[in-house]
This record gives C-alpha cells, structure tokens and sequence, in this order.
C-alpha cells in the first residue's frame, strides 16, 4: 500500500494486492458517486425552478415580453420569482412555446425520481457497507459480460507432490551406448538435416584406435520413455531417458555402472524403448 501511495515499485503478497486494489475500487466509486451526485442535484435545483415558472407561466410571459433586453428579463424574473441564476438562465432558455407546453406531472415525476438518486448516491457516500455491495454487484457483473470457463485443468495427486518426471519435459533424444560400456543422452535437434554431398557429424569420438568408443546401441526415444536395459547375468532394469546423463556429440558419456547398480564387470546387452 505504501509503494501506491508513493508511487515507489513495492513487492506485494497476494493479499496486499488484493487489498490494494480493493482500496483502490472504493475509493473509485466514491469519488464516481460526488460527481454523479452534484449532477443529480443541479438537475433538480433546475427543475424546482421550472416547476415554479410553470406556476406563474403567464407573470413569465408578461415579464419577458416586457423586459428590453435578456439581462433586464433575468433581474425581472429573479426578482418576481425568487429564483436562483441557474435556475433564471433555465427559463430563459426556453422559448415561449415550449414553456406553455411545460408539463408539471412530468416535471414532478423527474424530481421525485432525482430525489430517489441522491438517496442512493448519499447513502454511498455515508455507508462504507453500501459501497462494497456495489463492488460485488459490478464484480458480478463483470463475471457475466466477460468470465470465461477455464481452458485448462489442475489436477492434484491425493499426497498433492509432485515426482521429478512431472518436471521434465518429453523431449526426444538419442541414445549412444559404447561397447565399453558408456552411456549417454544428446537431443535429437543436435543433428540438424544436412543437404546431399555434405559432411555428416559425428556422434560420438572417434573409435578408430579404441573398440571401447565403438557404437554398441544408438536409438531415438522420448526423455519419458522408459529404457528397458538386459544385463549380460540376467539382470533387467529399467531407466528412464531423461535420467541418462547428457553428453556433447563428442563425449565419451558415462559408465554405466554409474547410472545402473551394475558390476564394472556386467554388460548390457540388449536395450528397448518403451513408450
């Protein structure tokens, strides 16, 4: 509330938000309800005037007619009507034709009915509990020209907590195992399409002089497939792609036994993506 009113940046909660604006909503339609207010009571300040010219329509007539010009008719009016000046220059506004045709039921029906307002507009002004009766009608209001149903959904688990797999996203990735039994993730955007006659990259190091970094395995899946690894004793386990450990095009990757609780000694040997 602070940063508001000194137009100084303030971090907020969300509660302090919401009161903030809240605050601000007040003091709006307060401000709104003063100026509708003082419009409401010069309009009926108008028509008391109009309704005693209607009383004396023919004393009207007579002093206008007689009157040599428009302020000698204002005095005249003013003197014999005890009317204020806004409500003078009213009557004087007015051809002859339309005050003779002055209707004084319609006339009190306006002023009963600006009456009605200003009731309402001052009991804004007086009662706090008034104005945010208000505020509820207009929220409401709002809700129906403009709300919307959510577009989306929030589900909650019934321990409410979230696993690590609801954190990452299902990219695609390619797989490298070596025959040393190195293991590693690259994602599939790293081998951008290459036009015919071009050089192909390497995705993995050079295996010429070493059968370790020879390609055992190399497959595409998503980082939320699970990785279904045999192991030379028998052994299956399961691995989760994103959990294999990324590596650069050129990177050995990891051991194995380092992402499985294999032996050094234990292979894998076959490996199944399954979705």
């Amino acid at each position: 509330e602070e940063g508001s009113l000194n137009l100084v940046p303030t971090r907020f909660t969300l509660r302090q938000a919401l009161d903030c604006f809240l605050d601000f909503r007040f003091d709006t339609i307060r401000k709104k309800c003063r100026h509708q207010l003082n419009k409401v009571s010069a309009r009926a300040h108008i028509v008391d005037g109009l309704i005693i010219a209607l009383a004396k329509v023919d004393e009207v007539i007579e002093t206008v007619r007689s009157s040599p010009d428009q302020n000698g008719a204002r005095e005249a009016l003013q003197k014999r009507l005890k009317t204020s000046d806004e409500q003078t220059d009213a009557i004087l506004r007015l051809q002859l034709g339309q005050l003779t045709r002055l209707n004084k039921g319609k006339l009190d029906d306006e002023k009963a009915d600006l009456q009605s307002k200003s009731a309402k507009l001052g009991e804004l002004l007086e009662i706090d509990n008034a104005v945010y009766d208000t505020m509820i009608e207009e929220f409401d209001e709002l809700t129906k020209k403009f709300g919307t149903e959510r577009k989306s959904t929030i589900e909650i688990e019934q321990d409410g907590d979230l696993s690590e797999i609801d954190l990452v996203k299902n990219s695609r990735s390619v797989i490298v195992v070596t025959r040393g039994g190195y293991i590693k993730r690259m994602p599939l955007k790293t081998f951008e399409t290459q036009r015919r006659g071009t050089r192909g990259m390497r995705g993995t190091s050079d295996g010429k002089d070493n059968t370790e970094n020879e390609i055992a395995h190399c497959f595409t899946c998503n980082d939320h497939d699970t990785l279904l690894m045999v192991s030379q004793s028998g052994v299956a386990y399961g691995l989760r792609g994103y959990q294999v450990p990324v590596g650069s095009r050129i990177a050995k990757g990891q051991p194995i036994p380092s992402v499985l609780p294999i032996k050094a000694s234990d292979t894998i040997t076959p490996i199944l993506p399954v979705s």
